[in-house]
């Protein structure tokens, strides 16, 4: 054998290694982006959601301190994977459950007055009147 073969085998070598070193590390490395990412959207629902509660309440609040027959219309924006069952207004508490990992997390806000009516479920922008009806807010998604 001469030198010049040695090397190329040589650089065939180090570069099959080379390849499945960076193989494993892809291998190491995706796993822990995608859940990464998968928390990354789980905290962009439960902020969307929380905000969402937030702004029902603090609408609520500000008209029920303006009295009877007070209205306003508030724009809101849902994120997906709420649970329609165990999304709720009762009595002064707004509630969103969102299923996350197979499980669900509540994001609710309480308002100070007694809250009736029907909030939406479905994901994206929506549209809600409030008004002071009886000293109770109702809330309404617009139609």
């Amino acid at each position: 054998m001469n030198l010049n073969s040695i090397f190329k085998s040589v650089r065939g070598q180090v570069s099959i290694e080379y390849v499945f070193i960076v193989m494993v590390s892809f291998i190491i490395i995706l796993p822990v982006v995608y859940v990464a990412m998968m928390q990354v959207q789980v905290t962009i629902a439960t902020t969307k959601a929380e905000i969402t509660c937030d702004k029902i309440t603090n609408a609520a609040d500000y008209i029920l301190a303006s009295g009877e027959g007070s209205k306003t219309k508030i724009n809101i924006d849902l994120p997906e994977n709420i649970d329609v069952n165990n999304s709720y207004i009762s009595g002064k508490e707004i509630n969103y459950r969102i299923f996350i990992y197979g499980g669900g997390t509540d994001v609710f806000s309480v308002a100070k007055g007694n809250l009736t009516g029907n909030i939406p479920t479905s994901k994206g922008p929506h549209i809600l009147f409030l008004e002071v009806v009886e000293g109770k807010v109702n809330i309404n998604e617009a139609t």
